[in-house]
């Protein structure tokens, strides 16, 4: 019963902190936008709240902010690298099997180019380390003493994808799973958060660049060649991924 508490207790915190960010960040973003739209400074202000908070939080209750020592990181960034590449191919083919289009998220409407670019910038980083902390970092971190380390990962990897927008959400949610399973791993291989949130932002700006310079990208239109090498790349990068962890 002790287990079962701890456990609702962990997914409960990570989703309460998750909200709360997101509607701040959102919130004062969009405040910004609104006020004063050409001096973008809500970046400061989400930045250094949830960084010193998350900082507090970790000397608390360490949800994996340091750093240790002693690992092969060598091994473990070529796992976030190869694992996000077949994670993100199988993202690609579903969204061909349900005939989607993705395209960039511009910035609210009135601001200045500037203003579009921070914008882009402080909101990738500020939900993308949110979400880390919420659930690799909050949630898992509680979870894997008392459930142990696979079924940790699945239950914060469904609650992470439930958190996602639900407007087309069923259209991407096996790619999305895979992602951050993919992240759930990383979390518990490295021994810590912070490879996980450096990999989010990083795979959310070569996402949101691929759509910024070739979106809107119907997936749909790809041709059967296309859809033949993102399969290939997607099998050869897991297979890649798999041997690297084993080596880890």
């Amino acid at each position: 019963m002790n287990k079962l508490v701890f456990a609702a207790s962990a997914v409960a915190g990570g989703l309460v902190f998750f909200v709360s960010i997101v509607l701040f960040v959102v919130g004062v973003a969009q405040f910004n936008a609104d006020s004063t739209p050409d001096q973008p400074w809500f970046p400061v202000v989400v930045w250094g709240l949830l960084f010193a908070l998350l900082f507090w939080i970790d000397r608390n209750w360490d949800i994996g902010l340091r750093i240790p020592d002693g690992k092969p990181w060598g091994l473990i960034a070529t796992f976030a690298v190869l694992s996000m590449l077949a994670s993100h191919c199988l993202l690609v083919l579903e969204g061909a099997y349900h005939g989607i289009t993705r395209e960039f998220e511009a910035a609210p409407e009135g601001v200045s180019g500037f203003f579009a670019l921070v914008y882009w910038v402080g909101i990738v980083v500020a939900m993308s380390t949110a979400s880390e902390s919420a659930f690799r970092g909050i949630m898992q971190s509680r979870l894997m003493p008392l459930v142990g380390v696979w079924p940790a990962i699945m239950i914060v990897t469904i609650a992470n994808t439930l958190a996602h927008r639900w407007d087309g959400l069923a259209e991407r949610a096996v790619g999305v799973f895979a992602i951050l399973v993919a992240w759930g791993y990383l979390r518990h291989i490295s021994g810590s958060l912070t490879p996980a949130i450096l990999t989010h932002i990083a795979a959310i700006f070569i996402w949101d660049l691929i759509l910024w310079n070739w979106g809107p990208w119907d997936h749909a239109a790809m041709g059967m060649g296309s859809l033949v090498t993102t399969t290939l790349i997607g099998l050869a990068a897991l297979a890649g991924a798999v041997y690297v962890a084993k080596r880890i």
